[in-house]
Order: structure tokens, then sequence, then C-alpha cells
């Protein structure tokens, strides 16, 4: 057998770089008990293994003293790895935990099942493999959530496979981009006793007597995700996104049309339908077009979502609404509003895909993260029912500590008096956090305490400690959001290569985003890291067109793609080259999707000025998708991507 081929040092630096942990989540154990000194923090890591070519997780549990408002690591586990386990989740109480668990079957075939575990030790297995297909782990469309009483759960899932030979290789549209395996979700209940009463009888999960796991859908024109318990377990709330006419990608897309919706309690329970009834849906959503993301207040009397506009941009600034139970004339609140240009340094409007599961503080604040600027950070939103109806905009409030920086936070689990998140910048893997809540009247503060840092290793730490950034801002009088957040080497490359370069300044990469309405922001890259250990600058460009910086720079974008977050992206490389930051004779480009589409276009207008480009899966033949002008038909900005949708409907 033949040797393996030795590491390059650039392969090295990598794999030093990749192999630093990251925190996929992090829950509080329940239940808090009022003047407990402890906390225990039950954490998933994420770490890339280099030799196997997978990313792997594991479990640990870790208690910190708490006393005085100071943290204290006490004790932390060895990691677990979780093997098999696709998602899981504890009970309110603390007591359970469902698992959902797919296990090599012979040949290719897997197996599914459902445990649930009380105080450690396995009480229930339930297989489900003849229910439906794979379990969804995504936040778009999956949950795992328990009912109030602890006796249901529900998740979502795949239905399963046709058995028919010939229906099992029909074309079957899937939800594109990171969703390929996506394409006919189901809402999956299960009866917890029920199950284990079928289990003592002796049914099988497939007899129709077994009523234990319960498979919701299809639902004409939708597909279902992010389902969760009602109003005293008396109904299901989910998010479903329109089919109709077709299934358009969604991943980045917060303009497809999409509700919130509600299953009454009679409507899913096998035996209180009628002979031949199918689940009704009632949409609680219907004065938006796009709604998602449903979380309801513990009180049980307010549910929150998010929305944004459908048609235009493919992602833009979100506005946050509420749906009050209690109300049967005026139910539709808005608690935040879409913010068009923000003053100076001022809130500039939410920038998200969803809401944390846990978002809820006393059913009075509401945490999310957004995009401030170049940086993620937390927020908190007062939503009085009250106030909201009479006309007064939410309270908003950034949680991050004063001298934070310009670091981004990540919020990943919230209760009414702690959150935990995490802090980190393009030197920072990721510091856990977490945050005293102080309740005041009608106020909300946050006193911050470091936990811990992931495991790195020396090699790691010495090379993330030779990187320094800035937020370089006012590059483009004519772009007044235009940013960089730029990346330098430290200290020569010498100190990491072996060889020392010619000048003393640094090559540039100049890296536009994708999207092209998305943003860079002052988080961790592995890829950014590795560029800077090896001597070079990193620009990440945020062009006009980007999130954060209000709904007008978002607009400013349509209709001059090609032309302004071309020479905006341009006008970066010029200025650090003019401030004697990097080298002016070896200029690159790099860019991802619309990332690539941008540098496509400038190796073509200035050939010179850049020595080098990489273009990964560059958007540079899209025209040739849009059929409707060559077929003669009228042609609107408002249309794409929903032109087919518009067209078959007769609205003009």
């Amino acid at each position: 057998m033949a040797s393996a081929k030795p590491l390059t040092l650039t392969s090295c630096l990598y794999r030093a770089l990749a192999s630093i942990p990251s925190y996929s989540s992090v829950t509080i154990a329940q239940p808090l008990r009022p003047g407990n000194p402890f906390l225990t923090l039950q954490t998933v890591l994420s770490q890339r293994d280099m030799v196997r070519n997978a990313k792997r997780r594991f479990a640990r549990q870790t208690v910190l003293s708490i006393g005085d408002g100071k943290v204290t690591v006490v004790s932390s586990s060895t990691v677990t790895e979780l093997v098999d386990v696709v998602v899981q989740k504890q009970s309110p109480s603390g007591r359970l935990k469902a698992v959902l668990r797919n296990v090599e079957g012979s040949g290719s075939t897997k197996k599914r099942f459902v445990e649930i575990y009380n105080s450690g030790a396995l009480t229930q297995t339930i297989e489900v493999t003849d229910k439906h297909g794979n379990f969804y782990s995504d936040d778009t469309f999956s949950s795992l959530i328990w009912s109030k009483g602890e006796n249901l759960i529900v998740y979502i899932a795949e239905a399963k496979a046709p058995e028919d030979p010939q229906e099992k290789f029909n074309f079957a549209p899937d939800w594109g981009e990171r969703f390929s395996k996506h394409t006919s979700p189901r809402i999956i209940v299960v009866d917890l006793p029920a199950a284990a009463e079928a289990l003592l009888a002796g049914k099988k999960i497939t007899d129709k007597e077994n009523t234990s796991v319960t498979v919701l859908g299809p639902f004409e024109g939708l597909a279902v995700g992010q389902v969760r318990f009602g109003p005293r377990d008396e109904s299901l709330i989910l998010t479903g996104y329109s089919s109709q006419p077709r299934q358009h990608g969604i991943v980045a897309c917060t303009n497809r049309p999409a509700g919130i919706y509600q299953i009454k309690h009679d409507h899913w329970i096998p035996s209180q339908q009628a002979e031949g009834e199918k689940s009704k849906l009632v949409h609680i959503s219907a004065d938006v077009q796009n709604a998602r993301s449903p979380r309801l207040s513990r009180d049980e009397t307010k549910l929150l979502y998010v929305s944004n506009t459908v048609g235009g941009p493919h992602n833009s600034c979100a506005t946050l609404r509420l749906y009050d139970f209690a109300s049967e004339k005026n139910p539709h609140l808005l608690a935040v509003n879409v913010v068009q240009e923000p003053e100076a340094t001022s809130f500039p409007g939410l920038y998200l895909d969803q809401l944390p599961i846990n978002t809820w503080i006393r059913d009075e604040w509401a945490v999310a993260n957004s995009i401030w600027g170049s940086r993620k950070t937390i927020l908190a939103i007062q939503v009085q029912t009250d106030n909201l109806r009479n006309g007064q905009p939410a309270k908003v409030i950034d949680l991050t500590p004063a001298d934070a920086g310009s670091r981004s936070w990540t919020v990943l689990h919230v209760t009414d008096d702690y959150i935990v998140a995490t802090r980190a910048s393009p030197a920072e893997p990721g510091d856990l956090m977490l945050g005293f809540v102080k309740h005041g009247e009608h106020e909300l503060k946050v006193e911050w305490e470091f936990v811990e840092t992931p495991e790195i290793s020396e090699e790691a730490a010495k090379l993330l400690s030779s990187i320094t950034y800035t937020i370089h801002d006012a590059i483009r009088p004519s772009s007044p959001h235009l940013e960089s957040v730029t990346l330098f080497p430290k200290d020569s490359i010498s100190t990491h290569v072996g060889q020392q370069l010619n000048t003393s300044l640094p090559p540039l990469i100049n890296y536009p985003h994708g999207g092209p309405h998305s943003s860079y922001t002052t988080g961790f890259s592995i890829y950014n890291a590795a560029l800077v250990a090896l001597g070079f600058a990193v620009a990440q460009v945020n062009y006009s067109g980007g999130l954060g910086f209000g709904q007008k720079n978002v607009d400013a974008l349509v209709g001059n793609i090609g032309e302004l977050e071309v020479e905006d992206t341009h006008a970066v490389a010029k200025y650090l080259v003019a401030k004697g930051l990097v080298d002016a004779n070896r200029v690159a480009l790099f860019g991802g999707s619309h990332g690539g589409f941008v540098s496509a276009f400038l190796i073509g207008r200035y050939p010179d000025y850049y020595k080098a480009c990489v273009m990964r899966n560059p958007v540079i033949n899209v025209g040739d998708g849009f059929h409707h002008r060559h077929s003669g038909l009228d042609f609107r900005r408002s249309w794409p991507p929903l032109f087919f949708r518009l067209a078959t409907s007769g609205q003009t």
C-alpha cells in the first residue's frame, strides 16, 4: 500500500485551525431552583475530523458556581460523541429527554427510533422506520417539541417513500440548496403513554388500531415545519411554506410566501376525526404574505413571529409581529417595523432568519440575534400588548456590553434569569458567556460573565495571536454604508512559514460576500484565519445592498447590480492601497456565488489591477434562466423570483 503524502504547510495551518471545536448548542438544565448557587450547562460541541473527513458532535455537561454573580467552572465532564443522534430535547421539567436517532440497518438502509430517557435511564424506544422518512434537523423546517404535559412530542420528518417500484422513481421537487433531500415534510405526533400501551399489547407501529404515532400531511399547497404545541396543548402551531405553483429554493430567501397556521386538537388526534376527515389548518398570520418562526409566550397568551416583504430583494429588513390569542377583534399587532434609514449609530432594523427557540423573558421581552452594521448582536425587544395596541413601538435594547468592542455575539439559550451566548471575532473562535438578567420596571439589563473558551491547540493559539482586524468605513462618499471587515497579519510571514517576503506590506485578498443581500460580520472564519496565518490581508467587503444598515441600503442595489457592488468592492482595494496597508502590486480577488459574480466583473473591468482570482460557484450565467424576455413577455423588477407564481395566477 502506498504511503500517505506528506502534508503541505498550508494544509497543516488549516488543519490546526479547523480542529478548534465550536458550540453548536447550549441549554441550561432544568429545573432552576431559586437561590441555588450552581447552574448546569448541557453543551453540544461540533468539531471537524480531518482524518475521517467528517464533522463530529460531542456532548458535555458543565457545572458552574454562580454565587455573587461571578462564574466559576466547578466541574466539566469528558465529552461523549453523539453517535446517530439527529435531534434531542429536554422536557419542560428537565426530568425527561427525547432523542431522535438514525441507526444503520442491513445494507444501505437506516432505521429510525424515538427514544425517551428519564433521569439518565432509557425508558422507551419507539421504532418509527415504517411511519416516515428521515428526521429533519435544520432551522428552517425542523422541530422537536414537548407538550406542556410531557405526554406528547412533535417533530418534522420526511414523508415515507412510496413502495410502488414505479412511483419511487418519480421526480419529487425539493427545496433547493441545503435542502435537496427535503421534498415532502410531515408533522409527526407521538403519544408516549399510548406507545407504551401498544408495546405491552404487542401492536405493531403499522397496525391501524395503534394510534401512538400520528403522521399529519400532506397539506395542499404547503410544506410544513417549525411545529410546536399551542396554548394548553390543544392545538399545533406551525410554519407553512408555499409550494405552489412550484417550490423555490428557500435558503437565504426570506421573501418567499409563508404563513403561521394552527391545527386544532380534534383535527390531529385520529380518534377524534370523522371518517376520511383531514387535518384542518387555520391561517393565523393572514394579514401578511410571509411569516415564520412562531414562538409562544410562557403564559400561552401571545405568539411572536418574524415577517419579511414578499418579492423584491431575496433578503431584507424584517418585522416582528405578535398574535394576541386573548383578542378576537384585533389579534394582529406590529412590534418592530422596518427601519428605512437609521440615524448614525441607532438601531438599523431587524435582520435575522429565525428567533431563538426559547426567546421569551417573563412574557414581556423577546431576545433575538440581529445584524447591526458589520457585527452580529443580541437584542432585547419589549413586547407589551397594551403598548403595541396603542401604537407605541416596542423598545429595542442592545444587550451586548459596552466594552464588547466590535465582537459578534450569538445567543444560544434564554431563560427568565439567564442568557447563554458566544462572543467571537476574526481572532477568537468563540468564548462561552453567561448573562445574568437584571429586571427593572420596564427595563432589562444583562451582566455578562466569561465561562470558558473551547479547547485550542498550542499551534492554533499561536496562529490566532497573529491576527488583527478593524472595520473600515467612510471608504466611498457615494456609498455611505460601505464597510470592510479587514484582517491583517500582525507579524512577518516568516513567523509562520519560515520564509521572508521582499516587502513589509501584506498581499490583499479582496473578498466580496455572496447573496447579494447578505453581509459579513466580525465572527470567526477558519478560511480567513488560515489566509492571514499565511501572510495575507483579507478584506471582507460589505458593499451597498447588504444587511444591517437599513432597508434603504438593501434597496440601493436593486437595479444597480453589476455596477454598484462591483465598484464598492474595487473602492475597498483602492482605499487599503492608498492608506499604505497592503501591497499595491499583489491584490487578488476571492468570491463565491454573487461574490464570484462581482469578482468576474472586476477581473474583466480591471485586468491589470488584480493579479489573481478565485471564484467559487460564481453566478455568471443566470441570464440564460430568465426566458420570459426571450419569449416576448413583460418584465418587472418585482417579479423575480416570483415570476411564475404571478404569471400563473393572472396577476399583473
